[in-house]
């Protein structure tokens, strides 16, 4: 994990190299598997990034739901990720 996992940017940072993974599609050898993998990583580490701005401590999991119900009242998430989280 992030040489700081009490950072929001790097959380950003590495939720970002997983974005530029996920866009290999082009490459005919990535497994879309793979290419879902990642987009999940984006993700999630996405949403830490806001709990740990936000102070709100999680626990370590990959589960989407129980981290977007660990979001501030103020966070709406968009209609798109809560119909992907299930």
């Amino acid at each position: 994990m992030p040489p700081d996992p009490d950072s929001p940017l790097t959380w950003l940072r590495y939720a970002e190299s997983d974005l530029a993974l996920a866009e290999a599609r082009t490459d005919d050898r990535v497994l879309l598997e793979n290419l879902c993998f990642h987009a999940q990583q984006v993700v999630e580490k996405s949403i830490k990034a806001v709990l740990v701005l936000t102070g709100i401590s999680f626990p370590k999991t990959h589960n989407l739901e129980r981290l977007l119900d660990l979001l501030p009242a103020d966070v709406t998430p968009t209609r798109d990720l809560l119909e992907a989280r299930a």
